[in-house]
C-alpha cells in the first residue's frame, strides 16, 4: 500500500484515538494523551521529527509524489511479531499508577487498516 505523510498521521492517530487512549488508566493521562493527539491532527507538522528521522527516512522512502510503500515495514514488523509475539511499551505515568500496553501483530492489522482507510480504502472506523 502506498500512502503519504497525512494518511499516515491520520491512520496512526486514529488507532491511538480509539485502541490506546480508552485503555490508558487514568483520566489525566487520557487528556494529555487525547490533547497531543488533537495537536497533531490540527498540525501534522507536529509529526515532522519522526519522519525527519534518518533511520525512518530509510524505511519509508518517500517518491516525488510524497508516497512512500509502506508494506516492507509492516511486512518486517509482523515477521517480528511472529518471532517475540509482542512488544510491550511502557506508557509514562502521571501518578503512582504505571501501565504498559502491549502490542500484537493484530494491533499492527489494526494500524495498517486504519491507514488504508485514511487513503481510501476498507472500511470507516470502527468504533
Amino acid at each position: 500500500m502506498r500512502a503519504n505523510k497525512a494518511q499516515i498521521i491520520k491512520g496512526v492517530v486514529s488507532y491511538a484515538e480509539n485502541e490506546l487512549v480508552p485503555k490508558m488508566w487514568d483520566r489525566s493521562a487520557q487528556f494529555i494523551a487525547a490533547t497531543a493527539l488533537n495537536l497533531v491532527k490540527m498540525n501534522n507538522s507536529l509529526a515532522d521529527p519522526i519522519f525527519e528521522h534518518p533511520l525512518v527516512k530509510r524505511v519509508l522512502v518517500t517518491d516525488e509524489n510524497g508516497m512512500c510503500d509502506i508494506d516492507a515495514l509492516f511486512g518486517a514488523m509482523e515477521e517480528t511479531f511472529r518471532q517475540y509475539r509482542e512488544f510491550p511499551v511502557p506508557l509514562p505515568s502521571l501518578g503512582k499508577n504505571e501501565n504498559t500496553f502491549t502490542f500484537r501483530v493484530d494491533d499492527l492489522d489494526e494500524i495498517k487498516r486504519r491507514i488504508g482507510v485514511a487513503c481510501g480504502y476498507g472500511q470507516e472506523d470502527r468504533q
